[in-house]
């Protein structure tokens, strides 16, 4: 049995919504990266947030908030929100 993995770095604003449900309907794992919150300009530190969405093969859909901290030394990540819901597996996920 041989198992392939293809990884992709898709720009939401460079596609149209159609595109887009295409390659969110076959992937298995998507990472969304939120908007960079502001930061002071006299601290070196800078972060965000991102979204986690593995789609089982049972059809759940289980949902994983992080943020993460990048400074001069260290990029830390923490747990914001853990979800999980079930979905039949042609629906479309927000």
């Amino acid at each position: 049995i041989q198992s392939v993995c293809v990884l992709g770095l898709i720009h939401s604003d460079l596609h149209t919504e159609k595109t887009l449900n295409a390659l969110r309907h076959l992937a298995n794992v998507q990472i969304r990266l939120l908007p960079i919150r502001p930061t002071s300009s006299a601290s070196n530190e800078a972060g965000g947030s991102f979204e986690i969405i593995v789609n089982k093969k049972s059809g759940k859909v289980k949902r994983q908030k992080e943020s993460y901290t990048v400074t001069d030394r260290s990029i830390v990540c923490s747990v914001l929100q853990v979800g999980q819901q079930a979905l039949t597996p042609f629906e479309e996920v927000q």
